[in-house]
């Protein structure tokens, strides 16, 4: 082979490394930014999904806390919903912290402690009233058990990261007061969401258990603190359309959560009102573990971090067996990974009923505003019954 040949051939290899080189170059950057933009559309998800789960599982805790250690106002003569036990007269007055402050527990002539809100408290004032024994179980409620239902119907409309679905959430539970100020309890529930993803053509879907103990304490008869903590054990499924493929793909994978809430509630009655302040914090965390797709595409281990402040404030009106109620809550998300709107006011109208003497029922109703891109709507029913 010729000197002149050996020259065209080395150019002829040069210039198609060049070539190469320069549809390799535009293939990432034509690429990378869609994998970027998938990655943030996951992220922006999980967010989502992280703290609309959070937030219902505390607030349903925190509303059940409320039924035990939260005063309320009292009800009028003979309005109550059933005769006491043994005295045949209905129960018409409200009752803060039992033991905890004696002189609170001074009712007018002629009326008995109420348990509209907080019914072990009230029996327990009976007892010391009417001087019935530690251990009569009929004035002496310490223990409750509860069910609940909440569906969130949630959504997002930012470009490239949208998707709209339900969050439906089912717990159970049991508490008991070991002191008169001090309740203890756990719970335990589950959580199925169902999303469509339009971002990718796809779904998400999960399904988890969580185990939630949770303790309050009435500081003063009118100042209440209560924490909660809990762990979920999550899976999921996910499908998308890889587009460059014209395939769907799907995928499974676990994830851990743990999650906690604090509050203090502050309340104040007057008549038939029962207004309350609340400050608190929740805290979440999800590891979510790697997995394979099933055309081997591998995605790491991902971690999001929730911290969200909650200020709020609430209405109550007694009117005989009923009490409904308006409120509303600034959440705040302190610590959240991405980027994203990190605020929102939340309205709640709900309405309470003593259905008797130990069973409870509560139907609640809340919407989040201002906060860009989301959605999110609750409604919820809950049940007690005291024994």
């Amino acid at each position: 082979m010729g000197k002149k040949s050996i020259v065209c051939l080395a150019k002829r290899r040069r210039i198609l490394s060049q070539t190469l080189s320069g549809l390799v170059l535009m293939l990432l950057v034509l690429v990378f930014p869609l994998a970027v933009a998938a990655q943030n559309a996951t992220q922006q998800t999980t967010n989502d999904i992280v703290r609309s789960s959070t937030q219902s599982v505390a607030s349903l805790i925190s509303g059940r806390i409320e039924f035990v250690n939260a005063p309320m106002a009292p009800m009028p003569p003979g309005s109550g919903p059933a005769p006491g036990p043994g005295d045949g007269k209905p129960r018409d007055g409200g009752i803060p912290v039992p033991g905890k402050d004696r002189a609170a527990l001074s009712l007018p002539a002629g009326s008995a402690p109420g348990f509209a809100g907080n019914t072990m408290l009230a029996m327990a004032a009976l007892g010391e009233q009417t001087g019935l024994s530690a251990g009569d179980e009929a004035a002496r409620r310490r223990c409750g058990v509860w069910g609940m239902t909440a569906v969130n119907w949630i959504g997002s409309s930012q470009s490239g990261a949208s998707f709209d679905g339900n969050l439906v959430t089912a717990m159970t539970g049991f508490d008991y007061r070991i002191l008169d100020p001090l309740v203890a309890g756990v719970a335990l529930g589950y959580q199925w969401v169902d999303l469509t993803t339009h971002y990718n053509q796809g779904f998400l879907k999960s399904g988890g258990l969580t185990v939630m103990p949770y303790l309050s304490y009435s500081l003063t008869p009118n100042l209440v603190a209560d924490a909660s903590f809990g762990l979920g054990f999550n899976n999921y499924n996910t499908a998308r359309i890889d587009t460059a493929a014209s395939q769907e793909v799907n995928g499974h994978y676990n994830s851990l959560r743990s999650l906690g809430s604090a509050n203090l509630t502050y309340y104040h009655l007057t008549g038939n009102w029962t207004l309350s302040a609340k400050a608190g914090t929740i805290l979440a965390n999800e590891y979510q573990y790697y997995y394979v797709e099933n055309n081997a595409t591998r995605h790491a281990p991902m971690n999001t971090f929730l911290g969200e402040l909650i200020i709020g404030g609430k209405a109550a009106y007694r009117y005989k067996m009923f009490v409904p109620q308006i409120g509303i809550n600034y959440l705040y998300d302190y610590a959240l990974a991405g980027g994203g709107d990190r605020d929102e006011v939340q309205g709640v109208l709900a309405l309470g009923v003593q259905a008797s003497d130990r069973l409870l029922i509560n139907f609640e109703c809340a919407n989040s505003f201002f906060r860009e891109y989301t959605r999110n709507t609750s409604l919820t029913g809950a049940i007690r019954f005291e024994f």
